[in-house]
Order: C-alpha cells, then sequence, then structure tokens
C-alpha cells in the first residue's frame, strides 16, 4: 500500500486541500494563481493522460512525487513533455 507521502500533492488534494482541487478522478491540480502543483492518481496511462490536459498551452506544472527506484520532482506541459531533474531544459 502506498505511503499518504509518495504522492504528496495527490494526498494534499484528495483531503485537506480538495476544496481547491481542479481536475478529475485520475489527475487534479492547485489552481495555477496559487502554486504550480499538481498530481496523477497512480501512474496509468489514463492518470498520466489527465495529467498531461491539465495546463493549459503557456503553463507548466510541478510534479513531486516517490517512486520505488528514486525520488521524482520533475515539471509537465502541455506538449506532453514531462522532465526530472535531469531533464529542465525539455521540461521548461
Amino acid at each position: 500500500m502506498p505511503h499518504i507521502l509518495d504522492r504528496p500533492i495527490w494526498s494534499a488534494l484528495e483531503t485537506a486541500h480538495a476544496d481547491l482541487a481542479e481536475g478529475g478522478r485520475s489527475a487534479r491540480r492547485y489552481p495555477p494563481s496559487i502554486v504550480p502543483f499538481a498530481a496523477s492518481a497512480d501512474d496509468t496511462p489514463e492518470s498520466l493522460d489527465a495529467l498531461e490536459n491539465l495546463p493549459s498551452q503557456e503553463e507548466s506544472m510541478i510534479l513531486v512525487e516517490i517512486r520505488a527506484d528514486r525520488h521524482s520532482i520533475g515539471s509537465c506541459r502541455r506538449n506532453g513533455s514531462i522532465g526530472g531533474p535531469d531533464d529542465r531544459r525539455a521540461a521548461s
């Protein structure tokens, strides 16, 4: 069973900050006027597609999660690029 801090943004948007959440059951984000954080429910293609469709063309989002193989902090843009710490040029 995943730990609540494995996907801290998702956990916050599912609980204490649910009233701020934009999105649906597979991906959610904070309003861009507050913070650029977003998260998917899991790593299924459905959830990642939903995450990709959250930002507008001009927006970027910040993703924070822990995966079994590493800690991940990355960004996602509407054009479908999802980058991690080593991919900053591709995701910015």
